[in-house]
């Protein structure tokens, strides 16, 4: 695939950037996919060296920078429509999985910014496979939204935590530190509203989805154990 191939040469770069025909190439379903799967990849030492899995979170970084932006300059998701958005935020989340190797922190770093400017396609994102949960359960009892419950099981690791307050409340965080060795930080700051408001649709499907989730129980019944 060509654009892995590009994404590849870029992310040697110590600190890659977008251009205009960098934007143009990358800014498509096979652009994007190929960012994630460095950060999806991040954990992936190849023969298990430890150098081998510093260099995979090296790339997982710097694919979160040209994903999300850095030094006041834009990222990817600036350019990204809302099927792109989604498709983005589908995949980082995927991070989440105990079943892969994905960098949480960096793929919490760019859902941050997803959620800013495009609320409605990470919401959507979020509720992947709900609604399929939902109908093979079709009684009362609590359904969990797959990925946001993989969401919640890393809520003690880093950012996520932050993020997830913010998808729950409808906010966003402001913030652009970093740390010491360059990568970002979580949020200090109050929640501020996202550039772009989530539609009333939107946030009606992810309450629903939270209240056949009983998340307060489910909340509830984490800080007791």
């Amino acid at each position: 695939m060509a654009e892995a191939a590009v994404v590849a040469m870029a992310l040697q770069l110590e600190r890659p950037s977008l251009n205009e025909k960098m934007v143009g190439f990358l800014a498509t379903p096979a652009g994007v996919a190929a960012l994630c799967a460095f950060v999806e990849r991040a954990g992936d030492g190849g023969d298990g060296f430890e150098e081998d899995e510093t260099a995979a979170r090296r790339r997982s970084f710097r694919a979160a920078r040209l994903l999300a932006g850095a030094d006041e300059t834009e990222g990817l998701v600036s350019f990204l429509d809302d099927a792109l958005a989604e498709a983005a935020a589908r995949r980082l989340l995927g991070c989440f999985d105990a079943r892969t190797r994905g960098d949480a922190r960096h793929a919490t770093y760019v859902l941050e910014r997803l959620f800013r400017a495009a609320p409605d396609a990470v919401y959507a994102a979020c509720l992947d496979g709900f609604e399929d949960a939902a109908a093979r359960d079709a009684d009362d009892a609590a359904v969990a939204p797959p990925r946001l419950a993989a969401l919640l099981a890393y809520c003690g690791h880093g950012c996520v935590h932050a993020f997830f307050a913010d998808l729950v409340g409808g906010g966003v965080r402001s913030d652009d530190a970093e740390d010491v060795r360059g990568e970002p930080t979580c949020a200090q700051t109050r929640p501020g509203p996202p550039s772009a408001a989530p539609s009333p649709s939107s946030r009606w499907a992810f309450a629903s989805a939270l209240a056949r989730w009983r998340l307060v129980d489910v909340l509830a019944r984490r800080c007791a154990a």
